[in-house]
């Protein structure tokens, strides 16, 4: 037969339901109150054991040797009071699961809306990108013109010293025929 002591009674994070953990008086257990690296109560290595509550009724019903020390005993009034407050954890279980669906919804949207303005970071940059190769292409042409506009220049004082010369030698032959 088996005797120990009630540690825990509740929900646990590696599986759903109640259960409860057994503090075991001989070292026949699986562990030390603590599953997947969570602690739900404190014995020995190898005195705890975690039963699921319907389990734990079902193997008392059909083995009658295992009992609890004394001090375990629960009275009906503790039993009413772990179901009240296991209620209320489930229901403060259920506002948590929903309040994650909800951030995860705004995450969502979130995500959505980083996607769509990275695309649109992408696209301007690809627009500065463009804008400046066309800036570069104006600057070059622009420089092109300023180098015209310097020859047509030196083109125009070559053309008005080339005029006054001919009307200078026009004049001094009109004066030596005249």
């Amino acid at each position: 037969s088996l005797s120990g002591t009630v540690r825990f009674v509740g929900g646990t994070q590696f599986a759903s339901g109640v259960w409860l953990g057994l503090e075991l008086d001989e070292g026949c257990g699986r562990g030390n109150g603590s599953m997947l690296g969570v602690p739900y109560f404190k014995c020995g290595d190898g005195q705890g054991l975690f039963l699921q509550a319907p389990r734990i009724v079902a193997e008392a019903a059909a083995a009658p040797t295992v009992s609890l020390a004394p001090e375990s005993e629960v009275t009906s009034e503790e039993v009413e009071r772990l179901r009240r407050k296991l209620g209320e954890q489930e229901g403060d279980v259920a506002k948590f699961k929903s309040a994650c669906e909800e951030k995860r919804a705004q995450n969502a949207k979130l995500a959505a809306a980083l996607e769509a303005a990275q695309k649109q970071v992408e696209r301007l940059q690809d627009e500065l990108v463009a804008e400046e190769a066309r800036r570069r292409e104006l600057e070059g042409q622009l420089t092109e013109a300023a180098q015209r506009e310097r020859g047509l220049e030196k083109n125009l004082e070559d053309a008005k010293t080339t005029v006054a010369e001919a009307r200078a030698e026009a004049q001094a032959a009109s004066k030596d025929n005249g």
